[in-house]
């Protein structure tokens, strides 16, 4: 199953996909307590998290512009409560670290056709590198 919600000031989308007993997020950020909330109420444990690229929007960190306080929570926040595991594009772990202050350690990278089994055999995520506005 996939779950879409829509958090933050930019109104981004975030997703959770599960396998009925374990969830993974794409691009958990803005409300991190909300999204384990959401896994949560839905009876799932909540097992990574993946993400599309690596702006503050999407991975959590210091927005452009703003002063100290100005961040948005993200990969960093679920990283330090749980030790979540992290998958993100290769070309976009730099980004990522930048962003969030996480290691290069902390991210897994995928690739362009890689298949992630994540959710077991029965949910497989299959990996396509589509650079846009992050190229």
């Amino acid at each position: 199953r996939v779950h879409q919600l829509t958090l933050g000031q930019m109104n981004n989308y975030q997703y959770v996909i599960d396998n009925g007993a374990d969830a993974v997020s794409v691009d958990a950020s803005w409300d991190i307590p909300r999204i384990k909330r959401y896994v949560e109420k839905l009876g799932l444990r909540y097992t990574g998290a993946l993400y599309t690229h690596g702006h503050f929007d999407h991975t959590g960190g210091q927005m452009p512009g703003m002063s100290v306080g100005g961040a948005v929570q993200g990969a960093a926040e679920l990283r330090a409560s749980e030790d979540m595991p992290l998958w993100i594009g290769a070309g976009d772990v730099g980004a990522a670290e930048l962003q969030t202050g996480l290691a290069k350690e902390a991210w897994t990278a995928v690739h362009d056709g890689d298949k992630l089994t994540v959710l077991g055999d029965r949910v497989q995520l299959f990996v396509i590198d589509t650079p846009g506005h992050s190229a």
